[in-house]
C-alpha cells in the first residue's frame, strides 16, 4: 500500500513505463534503422522498465560513447556527469550550488576568472542536462540537479557555497 492511501480524496495513479515498441521507435530516431536497434531496444526496455527518464539518459550515454548496460538511473546519470569535460561539469556543479533554477548571471561570476563558460553551457543544454530561457539556466530534471551537487568533493562544494555567498551579498540578493 501507499502512505497516501488513507488520505481523503487522494486518487493513486500507477504509471507504466513506455512499452517496448515506444523504447523502439526512440532507438530508430536516435541510432537509426541498423540492424542492431531491435537488440539495442530490447535490452534498454529491459534495463530501464521503459521509464523515459532512464530511457532518455541511457540513449544519451550511447550516443555520448559511454556503454549503455544495466546500470540504474542515478548511476546513468552520475556516469555521464563524469564523462563532461571539465570545463562543462564545473559549471553544472556551479550551477547545482544554486539550484534547479540560476541565472546565468550567478553561474558567470561563481566562475569568474574559468574560460569558455559560454562554450561549457552550450555542451550543457545540447547534451540535455540544463535548459537556457533567456538569462536563466534550468536543470532538465530535479535529479539531475541533486545528482550533479553530489558529485562535487567536499572541498570544492565548500568553495562554491563561498563563491555564492559573495556573489548573492555582492549583488544584494
Amino acid at each position: 500500500g501507499s502512505e497516501l492511501e488513507w488520505v481523503e480524496g487522494a486518487e493513486l495513479l500507477s504509471l507504466e513505463g513506455l512499452p517496448l515498441e515506444a523504447v523502439r521507435d526512440l532507438c530508430r530516431h536516435v541510432l537509426g534503422d541498423g540492424p542492431q536497434v531491435q537488440q539495442v531496444a530490447e535490452a534498454l526496455h529491459g534495463d530501464t522498465l521503459g521509464l523515459p527518464l532512464h530511457v532518455e539518459h541511457a540513449l544519451r550515454q550511447e550516443l555520448e560513447g559511454g556503454a549503455a548496460g544495466a546500470a540504474s538511473l542515478p548511476e546513468v546519470i552520475a556516469a555521464r556527469i563524469e564523462a563532461l569535460p571539465p570545463g562543462a561539469r564545473w559549471a553544472l556543479q556551479a550551477a547545482a550550488v544554486h539550484g534547479l533554477e540560476s541565472p546565468l548571471s550567478v553561474v558567470g561570476a561563481m566562475l569568474k576568472g574559468e574560460s569558455g563558460i559560454e562554450g561549457s553551457l552550450e555542451v550543457l543544454e545540447v547534451r540535455g542536462f540544463i535548459t537556457r530561457d533567456g538569462p536563466v539556466t534550468r536543470f532538465a530534471h530535479p535529479l539531475v540537479q541533486e545528482l550533479a551537487y553530489g558529485t562535487i568533493p567536499v572541498d570544492a562544494r565548500r568553495q562554491f557555497h563561498a563563491r555564492l555567498h559573495r556573489v548573492l551579498t555582492q549583488s544584494g540578493a
